[in-house]
């Protein structure tokens, strides 16, 4: 009796986890009940004359249609649903697989563009090292690089091109030069030999745009501006800028792109107004209007 009743619960089991079983057990069930209930009115009898075997068949013909039409359609129900699961679960995968190959995509385009990004970092320290001599006379500043040949005799008084654009930052924070000859010279320094870091810059901004959706940015971004000093980011500011405003019709798209990468970096970072404030009135006009700051 006991194996009975566990044979019983096993099958019962098996019937609710298998809805398609159960089906199949109630259309064999239903037709089942008509049968009996046929036979329990009507005697069999094998030499029936053939009009009452037709008239049989019939009966239950038109008895057994409806119970396996009725089957038919909840085991196509459930081959519907099962199909529907199997393709959210296919979908499901493949949004999963899709985010893996991003992450894996975003991941090497990191380390590519951050190898790229630290090499024309490099690069640009390379050239702030440089000797340079700041030298006034009575209408005007000039500055000297050791490129320069007539600078080669004056060696007590060199510095590097990074110590003169903290001079010229300070200065140009802590005292706001007039607009004369002489105070202009000086505000127009830092453009007089700056072909030698607007390719650098302009690859830098571009490097930076085209990995504008990858969730590494902000950390490249991070790692390439603590590389420089806050001088070398606000004289990138002032160059980028210098080229949008006098960059022809054709240029125009590229160069407002380098500036607003360049600039959108710093001012991101840059979190001490004191020195955002040495930037040329033009430049922070500028940059407010575009809500940068």
């Amino acid at each position: 009796m006991s194996n009975n009743l566990k044979t019983t619960n096993k099958i019962l089991k098996q019937l609710i986890k298998n809805p398609v079983i159960y089906f199949i057990f109630l259309a064999i069930l239903g037709c089942s009940i008509f049968v009996i209930e046929f036979f329990s009115i009507f005697n069999f009898n094998l030499n029936t004359p053939i009009e009452r075997w037709v008239a049989t068949a019939t009966y239950f013909s038109n008895v057994f249609s409806p119970i396996l039409l009725f089957v038919s359609i909840l085991l196509l129900y459930r081959t519907w649903k099962d199909s529907k699961e199997a393709l959210e679960v296919q979908k499901l995968e493949l949004i999963e697989t899709r985010i893996v190959l991003k992450e894996q995509s975003d991941t090497q385009s990191y380390s590519v563009f951050k190898e790229t990004l630290f090499q024309v970092i490099d690069q640009i320290k390379k050239l702030n090292d440089k000797k340079c001599k700041l030298k006034q006379d009575e209408r005007k500043w000039s500055i000297f690089t050791d490129d320069n040949f007539n600078f080669r005799s004056i060696k007590e008084s060199d510095m590097p091109f990074e110590t003169f654009l903290q001079a010229y930052f300070f200065e140009m924070r802590s005292k706001p030069l007039e607009n004369d000859e002489l105070s202009l010279s000086f505000k127009s320094l830092i453009f007089d030999d700056t072909h030698i870091y607007i390719e650098k810059i302009k690859t830098i901004a571009l490097l930076l745009n085209n990995i504008e959706n990858n969730r590494y940015k902000p950390i490249l971004e991070i790692a390439i501006f603590n590389r420089l000093t806050i001088f070398t980011w606000l004289f990138f500011i002032e160059i980028v800028y210098h080229l949008y405003i006098y960059s022809n019709d054709v240029e125009k798209p590229t160069s407002e792109l380098v500036f607003m990468e360049v600039a959108g970096l710093t001012c991101r970072q840059l979190k001490d107004v004191y020195w955002i404030d040495a930037l040329s009135d033009e430049v922070l006009l500028e940059l407010k209007a575009r809500k940068l700051l």
